[in-house]
């Protein structure tokens, strides 16, 4: 019994330092306060996404993605899946000359850890938080305008004004 609680209690304290990494990580003075807020929400599975709404039990008409239309709206969806946020990602990190974007939200999440250790890798975190401010205001176009923005006018978007380091 001691021994498996040993290995829970380490557990837990490996747990918490993840957490204060990613925490570290999205917090970063480098990033912008608009940018930082979105991706906190996104970390931590608290953006209202159709299917985040469902769970509040709130009625929706669709709860298809409003960017692509063919499945669900979800995190890992929009994010992760979507066929615009896929590519407009891979152009980024192409860009960055990092490598491929993950697959699915746990590994990005640990991306998030790896990205602290050095002034490089704040920038590339930067880069990613604002590329998700913006998917989220491409989707939240799709929402209540009813278009989704081009690749390429959301890439042309990232080093705006909005963005300096």
């Amino acid at each position: 019994m001691k021994e498996f609680l040993d290995r829970a209690n380490n557990f837990i304290k490996l747990e918490e330092a993840v957490r204060q990494a990613q925490t570290r990580g999205v917090w970063s003075s480098i990033n912008v306060p608009k940018h930082r807020f979105i991706l906190w929400q996104v970390v931590n599975d608290q953006l209202l996404t159709r299917n985040k709404m469902l769970q509040f039990r709130v009625l929706l008409d669709n709860v298809e993605c409003p960017v692509c239309a063919e499945v669900a709206e979800s995190i890992q969806h929009l994010f992760f899946e979507c066929n615009l946020s896929y590519k407009v990602a891979d152009q980024v990190q192409n860009w960055l000359g990092v490598g491929g974007w993950p697959k699915e939200f746990q590994a990005w999440k640990n991306r998030l850890v790896i990205s602290n250790k050095n002034k490089n890798s704040r920038i590339c975190t930067a880069v990613m938080a604002a590329m998700v401010y913006r998917l989220w205001l491409n989707r939240n176009n799709c929402v209540f305008n009813g278009f989704s923005s081009t690749i390429t006018s959301i890439l042309v978007l990232l080093p705006s004004a909005e963005f300096c380091l």
